[in-house]
């Protein structure tokens, strides 16, 4: 679950049977100072009983649903 600082639209979304590898860690010169970046590679598959991989809130979203959206992962009543 997560959501892009910023946006305008205040979208949030989630995504279904996540898997992540180890994360990376590295680091560059950017105008003499250091930077440590760190990488993490993850796939999202579908979920077995409809096959939906990702939701994301709309403009139609209650607003209960978007107080709650980070309590819980979203499971859809219809």
């Amino acid at each position: 679950m997560f959501r892009f600082e910023g946006d305008k639209k205040e979208t949030l979304h989630v995504l279904y049977y996540c898997y992540a590898s180890r994360p990376t860690v590295g680091s560059k010169t950017k105008s003499g100072s250091d930077i440590n970046e760190v990488e993490l590679t993850f796939t999202a598959s579908p979920r077995p009983l409809d096959k939906i991989v990702r939701r994301r809130t709309t403009e139609e979203t209650s607003d209960e649903i978007r107080e709650n959206w980070f309590k819980s992962v979203f499971e859809p009543t219809t």
